[in-house]
């Protein structure tokens, strides 16, 4: 039998990969995702750091998808979304 490759998903936010905020998000991945939590380069304290900064998160999540071989990318949405508009 032919072993089925394995999907892998990236999800870029603002706080660190190794945050205890995520340990609640792991116990709902299926075991056959590659699921890897990654913080979002410029990233400083305060989720507000985000605003006007959309480009420079795409132009990211591009150099990501390709360097890991993503299947595909959550980024986290609040408060990116409501600081802008558009996203």
């Amino acid at each position: 039998m032919v072993e089925a490759a394995r999907t892998k998903i990236g999800f870029l936010g603002s706080s660190a990969a190794s945050s205890p905020h995520h340990a609640s998000f792991k116990k709902f991945i299926p075991a056959n995702i590659d699921f890897t939590f990654m913080q979002e380069s410029g990233t400083h304290s305060s989720l507000y750091d985000a605003k006007g900064k959309v480009d420079a998160l795409i132009a990211e999540s591009k150099e990501l998808i390709a360097e890991r071989g993503w299947n595909g990318l959550i980024i986290s949405g609040a408060p990116k979304e409501a600081l802008n508009p558009g996203m």
